[in-house]
């Protein structure tokens, strides 16, 4: 009875041992990491990296520019907003004729249909009235971050949808929001182009971001 009883208690133990070492086992399959990938300047990549591919990236930061102008005929201050590049210096934009005009051209022209006179100092609005510039002023607060680039598909098989998730962090490396686009229809081995414009309450933290991907494919 005593070696029956030994037995019975080994075969136990044995058993327990192998429900023990197969849910060891499943857990570390089901937990195995998200597969994970690094850009040259950092940036992760993480899920379907093994069928999309960030090809390009940037981080595009603009503020709010205003043009401030007087008419002849008015006391009246009229100012004219426009989106920049955040790194734009116009603090010599008066007496920096070269830079003065490049933002007049590619900034307060077009928009609104005005023609400049030779030092960039007058213009005449489509009401006809000439307007002399009062000054440019920003308060350098992000109005603004694009985060653009382009995905690949490099999958053997056609993909129906690639979902982008964009995650945004501080300069400590922690979490601020995240954001969602989408691109659909990419053939094996073409690329498609992928932006996301963010004007939320972390504008003035952002530091870096993540990419997480997701593939759905056809056939």
């Amino acid at each position: 009875m005593g070696s029956t009883h030994i037995f019975r208690r080994l075969f136990i133990l044995i058993g327990v041992c192998i429900i023990v070492l197969s849910a060891g086992l499943s857990g570390c399959l089901n937990n195995s990491e998200t597969p994970e990938i690094n850009l040259p300047d950092g940036t992760k990549v993480t899920s379907d990296t093994d069928q999309i591919q960030i090809v390009t990236h940037q981080i595009v930061k603009k503020k709010y520019l205003d043009l401030r102008s007087i008419s002849d005929n008015s006391d009246y201050t009229s100012v004219f907003r426009e989106e920049v590049p955040y790194e734009l210096n116009t603090s010599d934009i008066m007496v920096n004729f070269s830079k003065r005009k490049d933002v007049c051209d590619a900034y307060f022209s077009t928009p609104y249909w005005v023609i400049w006179n030779e030092n960039y100092t007058v213009f005449t609005h489509t009401n006809g009235l000439p307007y002399h510039i009062d000054e440019f002023h920003t308060n350098n607060n992000v109005s603004l971050v694009s985060i653009t680039g382009q995905i690949k598909n490099i999958e053997d098989a056609f993909l129906s949808s690639a979902i982008i998730t964009i995650t945004f962090y501080d300069m400590n490396g922690g979490w601020l929001t995240a954001e969602k686009t989408s691109s659909n229809n990419i053939p094996s081995g073409l690329t498609k182009d992928f932006r996301v414009d963010y004007r939320g309450e972390f504008l003035h933290y952002l530091q870096s971001i993540s990419f997480e991907l997701e593939a759905q494919t056809i056939g």
